[in-house]
């Protein structure tokens, strides 16, 4: 008898580690790999490079419209 509920709770744990690998390898699975974050990286610079050029380049042009302005 206490053998069948060791092998019982045994099978038990066996089917519970089994479901839980699968929870862990489905996150694994889904999180960003160094190559990812590399190539988000990239993104990130580039975009912020165009970006200070875009507003340098707006208030250049304000610039130039209000000295007209002025004289």
């Amino acid at each position: 008898m206490e053998t069948e509920q060791r092998f019982e709770r045994l099978e038990f744990f066996a089917d519970e580690t089994k479901q839980r690998l699968t929870r862990i390898e489905t996150r694994l699975e889904e999180m960003a790999t160094k190559a990812d974050l590399f190539a988000l990286e990239a993104r990130l610079i580039k975009w912020m490079i165009a970006t200070a050029f875009a507003i340098t380049t707006v208030m250049g042009g304000v610039a130039v419209a209000v000295a007209k302005l002025i004289h």
